[in-house]
């Protein structure tokens, strides 16, 4: 799905969502057109992000955690433990 596509459905930027793509968070496929392929998986993470920044969560917190979210091994207690880092702050 295009950027716009995407933003649409997570409810985030398409700004926001080039920010990402810049600091590495989002890595859609790019098409000879220069176009961007955003997939239904990507969807979840851009979801998975934006809830995380809601609740306090830095951006590079997120990048941290990204690899074991997208390996489904992400656990409650795991999120746990960084909120209570956050609110210790």
């Amino acid at each position: 799905m295009k950027i716009s596509e995407l933003a649409k459905r997570t409810g985030v930027s398409t700004h926001a969502l080039r920010h990402y793509e810049r600091l590495g968070l989002l890595e859609p496929v790019r098409h000879a057109n220069g176009y961007r392929d955003h997939t239904e998986a990507m969807r979840r993470e851009v979801v998975f992000i934006a809830m995380s920044r809601k609740i306090g969560f830095s951006l590079a917190a997120i990048a941290g955690r990204l690899p074991t979210y997208r390996a489904g091994r992400l656990r409650n207690a795991d999120m746990g433990r960084l909120w209570r880092c956050v609110l210790q702050k």
